[in-house]
């Protein structure tokens, strides 16, 4: 749980879907990426380790980063689909619909 916390939360916030283009400018500043990679070697190690919290097996960490990796992207893509529905809900496409 705390590997998934920790690690999740950063690549939730950090999701390549938070622009129009995916992995496009503008990225986050060297320094912000720098401090959530740091965040998350220090996790992981935690957890392989044991340091501070029980300690899991390699592999289980390697489902939690593909389970976080793979939710990062879905919520850029109902974003991405919400935008596109409501753009054809505009006044003037409705009223394109009528004549």
């Amino acid at each position: 749980m705390f590997l998934q916390l920790a690690a999740g939360v950063h690549l939730f916030c950090s999701s390549p879907e938070r622009n129009a283009g995916s992995f496009l400018p503008p990225f986050p500043a060297a320094e912000l990426f720098t401090a959530i990679l740091l965040n998350e070697i220090l996790a992981v190690l935690m957890c392989a380790f044991g340091w501070l919290v029980p300690s899991i097996l390699w592999s289980l960490i390697g489902w939690v980063c593909v389970y976080n990796i793979a939710w990062m992207f879905v919520p850029g893509g109902v974003r991405l689909l919400t935008e596109r529905f409501a753009a054809y809900r505009t006044p003037g496409r409705q009223g394109a619909c009528t004549s």
